[in-house]
């Protein structure tokens, strides 16, 4: 009889392990199918005051790539007169009427990185520029004479 009160202890431990690994799997299982729901029906997991057709003007980034032109501007030296912006490419007018134009649809530091490696092999070579245009693979630059 004391054999089989140990036996009866032991499986009862079983099946409560058993009971508990089996809802611990189950949460899991669940949860996991319902995060996998969520991702594949693409709801939002909040309401945004904003419309579906709302989308952010380029205002804000054509500011940023502006910031980013005057700070490296400033850091290489050259003091800008004027800016403009146009639709594919920014004209930055130096005031020793010179001109430099960069792209929108390139990197700004790239082309400011460019821009600080002609500026210096231009003043190793003693050349004066007036126009330096940075919208393509190669700069084009026109020199002094």
């Amino acid at each position: 009889m004391l054999e089989t009160k140990r036996k009866r202890k032991r499986n009862t431990k079983k099946k409560i392990i058993k009971y508990v690994v089996g809802i611990f799997l189950l949460l899991i299982i669940s949860t996991s199918g319902y995060f996998l729901f969520l991702i594949k029906s693409k709801k939002a997991l909040f309401i945004t005051p904003l419309s579906r057709s709302f989308s952010f003007s380029q205002g804000s980034g054509q500011d940023k790539n502006l910031n980013s032109i005057k700070k490296g501007a400033g850091k290489l030296h050259l003091s800008i007169d004027k800016i403009t912006a146009s639709a594919d490419s920014y004209n930055i007018f130096l005031t020793d009427k010179s001109e430099i134009i960069f792209s929108n649809k390139k990197d700004i530091n790239s082309q400011l990185a460019s821009l600080q490696f002609i500026l210096a092999r231009l003043t190793m070579e003693g050349k004066l520029y007036n126009k330096l245009d940075l919208r393509f693979d190669k700069p084009v630059i026109a020199i002094r004479k």
